[in-house]
């Protein structure tokens, strides 16, 4: 549902478990993982799995070009900040395409000074 809960009514006593078979947007599919529950004679309670999904990363490219002959730049440095200010990577400068690639971030907003 839209709060990430899913209930399964009517089982018989035993053990199951569940498999996650597509992860939400933004989340890395574990497709090997089983989450094992077991399901008691008797039991009034229900039986709970939490299962947890990694965001996955993305990654960012910076193009330097010049303003009048719009050609790559390359050899600019520019320092990564996430949008709170922190700093997350300094001294990026750019290859000879006039680019910079970063990968492995967390989803969120990020900006280049």
């Amino acid at each position: 549902n839209a709060n990430g809960q899913l209930t399964v009514s009517d089982l018989v006593p035993g053990n199951y478990y569940f498999v996650e078979t597509k992860a939400p947007d933004g989340y890395q599919l574990d497709k090997d993982q089983q989450y094992p529950v077991t399901v008691a004679f008797n039991q009034q309670a229900p039986a709970t799995v939490n299962v947890t999904d990694s965001q996955t990363p993305g990654s960012v490219k910076l193009t330097k070009v010049d303003e009048q002959t719009n050609q790559t730049l390359s050899g600019a440095s520019f320092a990564l900040y996430k949008q709170d200010g922190t700093l997350i990577k300094n001294d990026l400068v750019t290859n000879n395409q006039g680019q910079i690639l970063y990968d492995n971030l967390m989803p969120g907003n990020y900006y280049f000074i």
